[in-house]
C-alpha cells in the first residue's frame, strides 16, 4: 500500500483500486478483531464500527443510546460498568475495563473497553 500526503490512500500502480480510509480501518479492524465506538454524551448516542457490533453480536442498526447498551451487559457487572464509565467522565475520560455483554441469542462475549 503507498501512502501520499496529497490524496487518499491508493493501490499500487497497475491497480485502480482507490481505499478509502473507512475501508483500511474496517479490515484493520477485522483483522485485529477490535472494534471502535464512540459515545456522544450529549445527545446519549453511541456509535460502534462494523467490527463492533461483529465482535457483540448484533444487529448493525445504526446508531444507539446508553439505555439500550445496559440492558445488554451482564447482569453481574452493570454496576461496575455503569461506575467505571461515571468515573471516567467526571475525571480523566479515559478506563480499562473487563466485562462481559449478552448477545441477542443469549451468548455470553467478552470484551474490554478502553
Amino acid at each position: 500500500m503507498h501512502v501520499s500526503d496529497d490524496g487518499p490512500l491508493r493501490a499500487p500502480a497497475g491497480l485502480d483500486t482507490v481505499w478509502s480510509e473507512r475501508e483500511i480501518l474496517a479490515q484493520a479492524e477485522a483483522l485485529g478483531q477490535v472494534g471502535a465506538w464512540v459515545w456522544i454524551i450529549a445527545t446519549d448516542q453511541v456509535w460502534w464500527s462494523a467490527e463492533t457490533y461483529r465482535i457483540l453480536g448484533w444487529p448493525n442498526e445504526g446508531m444507539v443510546d446508553s439505555d439500550t447498551l445496559l440492558t445488554r451487559l451482564h447482569p453481574d457487572d452493570r454496576v461496575q460498568v455503569v461506575a467505571r464509565l461515571e468515573a471516567a467522565i467526571s475525571t480523566t475520560g479515559s478506563f480499562d475495563l473487563r466485562h462481559r455483554v449478552l448477545a441477542p441469542d443469549g451468548t455470553v462475549r467478552y470484551v474490554r473497553n478502553r
